[in-house]
């Protein structure tokens, strides 16, 4: 028996170096389908609780919930631009009505209710903004 030759070692070498660039890329894009979908259970949780926000019906003022944007939000530019536009907006307007809620928790008096309306208009914001981002996401999905 012969040894291999050089050109039968580079083959196996490239061949060996494809596949496992492959398999890291596919297992990249499992990830961060994953994470999508955890973005967009996120989105719908939010959807949900900014139903609830009905203050003049004496329901308590709840932030929205912004860690799965957190996690992904650095990856946000593998998105189509516009999809990755409207999360960002969307979030961005939920990270403001939680400042506003936590600073009516923190420092205005009890009950006085002087920054009650400004979380309904916000929060009203946020819902339209939410069905969007749902929509979109979900279209990038596929689902």
């Amino acid at each position: 028996m012969g040894s291999p030759d050089f050109a039968s070692i580079m083959f196996g070498a490239f061949l060996g170096a494809a596949l496992s660039y492959v398999g890291l890329y596919v297992q990249e894009l499992n990830a961060r389908k994953g994470k999508l979908l955890g973005l967009l259970a996120e989105l719908q949780d939010n959807f949900s609780l900014s139903e609830r926000v009905q203050l003049a019906g004496g329901r308590a003022k709840q932030r929205l919930l912004n860690t799965m944007w957190e996690i992904f939000k650095g990856e946000a530019f593998y998105l189509p631009s516009e999809l990755a536009n409207t999360l960002r907006s969307t979030y961005a307007t939920i990270i403001n009505l939680n400042a506003v809620i936590d600073y009516d928790l923190q420092k205005v008096d009890m009950g006085s209710g002087a920054l009650n309306q400004a979380i309904e208009v916000m929060s009203t914001e946020a819902k339209r903004k939410l069905e969007g981002a749902i929509r979109d996401l979900k279209a990038h999905l596929k689902l």
